[in-house]
């Protein structure tokens, strides 16, 4: 299982993405991030952008579905 690069939880690669980033020597790396933090990272995006708050979590949320595991 791949961990996060943001938050270090492991978990199935169906649950996150792999991102293409660049790193400290300019050279492009691939990376997981989980979706828990793509989500976040969307959401600091739209708010960014000057979305207001309830438009910007309901834009992530039509993006990218919260998961929920059944017990």
């Amino acid at each position: 299982m791949p961990k996060c690069r943001d938050c270090d939880l492991d978990t199935d690669e169906s649950f996150g993405r792999w991102v293409l980033m660049s790193s400290d020597s300019n050279t492009p790396e691939w990376y997981f991030v989980c979706i828990s933090c793509v989500r976040n990272w969307r959401l600091r995006s739209l708010k960014r952008q000057g979305q207001p708050e309830h438009e910007a979590h309901r834009i992530v949320e039509e993006e990218y579905p919260a998961v929920y595991s059944k017990k």
